[in-house]
């Protein structure tokens, strides 16, 4: 049986980023177009778009709460969106290269970022600087994202690496390789393993040892 599918149209490139809002009833897509749309879920028609990055928009995140969004692209920028006005709140910047990737905190307090730039950076929402940059990364990051707790982020990427660290102290605490490129990583609800996907046509589950959870 066919499995019912809405496609929402409208981006006039690639799309690089989705997003599901926490209530379940907004989307959001961000494109090489350089821009942002967000969608009605239930009816999938888009209720408007967000224009301000200049390039393509390679990742996007909404805040707990739902009422913020962040966005990551091309020309080294994250911005803060409220999402019932449309308009960017704040602007981060400091990236040496591009953005691929960004996540906010359960908290809703810190964002993380990660690139080209094999740099994994935190910010603080509310002051928009840069609280502390993470290095170590031997690769281009694809992915990056926080633990439920919070305590810990995880990046992957091109080389196939991947790491946990400690956002208190932005110490490293796990190193691990896999075969190939990685493109997404996600925690488990206890954050006690985490899965990726990579090019070798496997997702891999790896238990995290105590000290990396």
């Amino acid at each position: 049986m066919p499995v019912a599918a809405k496609n929402l149209a409208g981006h006039k490139g690639q799309v690089y980023g989705v997003a599901v809002s926490p209530d379940g009833k907004q989307i959001a897509s961000s494109s090489a177009d350089g821009s942002i749309r967000l969608w009605d879920l239930a009816e999938g028609k888009e209720l408007k778009q967000l224009a301000g990055h200049q390039g393509a928009v390679y990742s996007v995140a909404y805040s707990p709460d739902g009422q913020s969004l962040v966005s990551a692209g091309a020309d080294k920028t994250i911005r803060l969106w409220n999402v019932a006005a449309g308009n960017v709140v704040k602007q981060f910047t400091g990236s040496e290269d591009a953005v691929y990737t960004v996540a906010v905190s359960p908290d809703g307090k810190q964002i993380v970022t990660g690139g080209p730039d094999k740099t994994v950076r935190l910010w603080d929402i509310a002051s928009g600087n840069q609280l502390k940059t993470l290095t170590g990364h031997p690769d281009d990051i694809y992915r990056v994202v926080f633990s439920p707790s919070g305590k810990r982020a995880v990046s992957c990427g091109y080389g196939g690496t991947i790491m946990v660290w400690d956002t208190a102290s932005g110490n490293p605490l796990l190193k691990q390789r896999q075969p190939g490129v990685i493109y997404h990583v996600a925690y488990s609800p206890d954050g006690k393993q985490v899965v990726v996907s990579a090019a070798d046509s496997q997702a891999h589950v790896l238990d995290l040892p105590e000290a990396a959870r």
